[in-house]
């Protein structure tokens, strides 16, 4: 549970005792994350572990707390003012490093929001397996303003007290009170309360019943107090003086313990609810009120209107005293109204038990307990992710020579004939010399294999351009060089390759010739500047510091890597924390990117953010079935706009296993190998159309995921997407089950 919890006095801190308390009388073992404005405040079981509310820190370790404790699910109580940051932002930090199912009560759920609570309250949605409202009302704003699909919403009232039946005078008597009407007002006092409008009001109940007195029970709002002290109380008992209420209004300053309101309301006769605000969507207070059998006075705020429908209670308008001293009387006079109001509560109350609550609960947490299993049964992919028996069994490797000859690689196929007219980019080329020295790495390489690493070598080397020290990008099939700009994309990637030749596979000679060449590309300063040919540039030249060697290069890695990490730095927020106002294509390589460079430079505050913006891209990247779903090319992800769903890339899922495995080396937490699982797992169907992206004659990927299915073309950035998401695969070290946990999501920050 988290939350704020008693002895903080506020509605959610009784909130999240009094559930807590239910779901262990069910059998369940509750462990309480205390939201906290108080470093002071002492707390007892179930309370474990405290946020600071305005300390983001605090958010990130609980959750790593939640993850390394085994819990089966979280149930957060969410309200804007509780949690740090603009419009209570520090949460989704929280929710984002998750690894268990979120089931969330919304306390409130705004209407007409700003737009940061909007973009507060999405992120938040995504993030929650389960949204709890407790109003009608809630369900159907969830649906018209947020667009929540079917079936995450679910209804569960809030929970109330047993009492015992309705005061036979023993109540009114210890407190006082015989012979006197009793009419009550409780809570944590407040301005939007309305109090001032029941006492306006007071002198027409007198008139008719001078036996009344009105108790309004409840200290002073812990926020109103620091604010304002009791200027509000003490505006509230000159007015009782001016109307020479004294007699018949008291002001009972005192936090109520239960067994304290429950006397109260045993000897009520009517409770007033003068609320001031209409958009009021959840009210304990009213709950309890009506669950313990009461006659209810209350204004037409959205929670009362649900509740007290069909004649359960008396609704008058806003700032109308005339209007609540006439329904209080009318109660007083007809003591069989008033009888039968009583009834009706206390029977429809029983439903909202805490026990009945608690139940509820469990059964929505258990309910998404059984469709995660669900989902591992459906598909539970584990070929092509463990080490090949034999060279030809490397996903993509078989396509990947196929498509070259003797120049290098070809770009582009039609179907699985490669297209000749569309030439050779240095992009593709770069990346193949890259991927086949891994390979040759790991394995070692038959003769066609390393004929077609020389040949991506010879291409990148011929793509170099002496004079403006760059790489030129497009050759068209008679070996000519197009006009086509330089592209820093192919900046960065050639930069990457040929630092993968360094530190990898390949001769001396070889070795000797990627040095002379990186070292020439780099001694152009306005080489890869930008933020994805920097970020390939970055991901190659952190493993030529690994081992301590080449350290004269570090000051490229560094600057390129600060570079990066300011982008990110000016455009983050606590809800987008991205690096510009879309994701596109290949966002993981600039989140790998700040966490490789920032391990090599020793900046643990980059490597952190890095490992921020990952969580969050790949709760982005997944469906409401927990497969991995990348952002789709035709729209991508505008802010404030909609995801794309397709043309889903292949080259998005190798980007996030081998994001994955970076964040996995950073950090040792198994998470990250699920995340390169689930990515790896979108290749042998465990996406969105639930089928095979690999065709088994070729050996080969498509192209792309569309609506009606697979893209039939097999290009090359495809199977090579293909061919590094398994060798990526290769250096997390064991398989890993497709759909067998829960992954950080806006959805849920999580897959199952």
């Amino acid at each position: 549970m988290v939350g704020t919890h008693v002895p903080r006095r506020c509605g959610i801190a009784t909130f999240t005792a009094d559930l807590s308390r239910a779901l262990m009388g069910q059998g369940a073992h509750v462990d309480v994350i205390a939201v906290d404005d108080d470093d002071e405040r002492e707390y007892g079981r179930p309370v474990t572990f405290r946020i600071r509310e305005d300390c983001i820190g605090d958010y990130r370790d609980a959750a790593r707390w939640v993850n390394e404790g085994g819990f089966d699910a979280v149930c957060l109580q969410h309200e804007f003012g509780i949690f740090g940051g603009t419009d209570g932002r520090y949460v989704l930090e929280f929710l984002r490093m998750l690894e268990c199912p979120v089931v969330t009560t919304l306390h409130t759920v705004l209407e007409h929001p700003t737009s940061g609570q909007r973009e507060v309250f999405e992120e938040l949605g995504r993030l929650s397996d389960k949204l709890v409202t407790m109003s009608r009302r809630g369900m159907r704003i969830l649906r018209s303003t947020y667009d929540v699909p079917l079936g995450k919403g679910v209804r569960i009232p809030h929970g109330t007290p047993t009492t015992a039946g309705k005061d036979d005078g023993s109540a009114k008597h210890r407190l006082g009170l015989d012979g006197k009407k009793v009419l009550l007002t409780f809570g944590l006092l407040s301005p939007d309360k309305g109090i001032e409008d029941a006492i306006e009001a007071m002198p027409d109940v007198v008139r008719e019943h001078p036996e009344a007195v009105y108790i309004v029970a409840g200290a002073t709002h812990p926020h109103v107090k620091a604010r304002h002290g009791e200027s509000y109380r003490q505006s509230l008992l000159a007015r009782i003086d001016e109307l020479q209420l004294t007699e018949n209004v008291r002001l009972e300053d005192t936090y109520l313990s239960q067994d304290d309101l429950i006397e109260r309301l045993q000897a009520a006769d009517v409770v007033i609810l003068p609320y001031r605000k209409k958009e009021q969507i959840t009210s304990g207070v009213l709950s309890v009120a009506f669950a313990s059998g009461n006659a209810i006075v209350s204004t037409s705020f959205w929670h009362a209107e649900e509740l007290l429908d069909d004649g359960r209670g008396e609704l008058v308008g806003f700032k109308d005293p005339q209007a609540i001293g006439r329904a209080v009387v009318g109660l007083l006079d007809d003591a069989a109204r008033r009888k039968a109001l009583q009834t009706v509560a206390r029977s429809e109350g029983a439903k909202t038990r805490w026990s009945n609550v608690a139940a509820t609960y469990l059964s929505a947490i258990r309910d998404r307990d059984e469709q995660t299993r669900d989902l591992v049964r459906v598909r539970t992919v584990t070929d092509g992710l463990g080490v090949p028996s034999s060279r030809s069994d490397v996903p993509g490797l078989k396509r990947l020579l196929a498509m070259t000859d003797d120049v290098g690689l070809l770009q582009h196929a039609k179907y699985t004939v490669p297209l000749r007219q569309e030439g050779y980019c240095v992009d593709d080329n770069a990346r193949a010399l890259w991927l086949l020295g891994r390979l040759g790495a790991v394995n070692g390489l038959d003769e066609r294999a390393e004929a077609a690493r020389g040949a991506a070598f010879a291409f990148v080397v011929h793509a170099f351009d002496g004079e403006t020290k760059r790489f030129r990008n497009f050759m068209s099939y008679g070996r000519e060089w197009t006009s086509a700009p330089f592209s820093e994309d192919a900046d960065g990637r050639s930069v990457a390759a040929l630092a993968s030749v360094m530190s990898s596979y390949g001769s001396e000679a070889e070795k000797g010739l990627a040095e002379e060449l990186l070292r020439c590309a780099l001694s152009n300063p306005s080489i890869v500047p930008k933020m994805r040919g920097a970020a390939q540039a970055v991901i190659g030249l952190s493993t030529l510091l690994e081992d301590d060697v080449l350290l004269d290069l570090k000051g490229h890695v560094s600057r390129r890597t600060i570079g990066l990490h300011t982008v990110w730095r000016s455009h983050a927020t606590s809800a987008w924390p991205w690096f510009e106002d879309a994701v596109t294509y290949e966002g993981a390589r600039l989140c790998q990117a700040l966490i490789d460079g920032g391990r090599a430079i020793g900046r643990r505050d980059i490597v952190d953010d890095g490992l921020t913006a990952l969580h969050w891209l790949v709760g982005l990247q997944q469906d409401e079935e927990g497969r991995f779903s990348p952002i789709g090319s035709e729209g991508f992800y505008p802010r404030g706009g909609r995801k794309a769903v397709y043309d889903q890339q292949p080259v998005e899922a190798w980007a996030t296993v081998d994001a994955a495995v970076a964040a996995h080396r950073a950090t040792g937490d198994e998470l990250w190998r699920r995340v390169g699982g689930n990515a790896l797992a979108w290749f042998w169907g465990a996406n969105a159309q639930g089928v095979q992206m690999v065709d088994p004659t070729t050996g080969g990927a498509y192209d792309g995921l569309r609506p009606d299915g697979p893209n039939q073309n097999q290009g090359a950035e495809s199977t090579l997407s293909l061919l590094g998401s398994h060798l990526a695969s290769l250096s997390l070290s064991r398989s890993v089950s497709a759909l067998d946990a829960r992954m950080p999501t806006p959805e849920n920050v999580g897959v199952a």
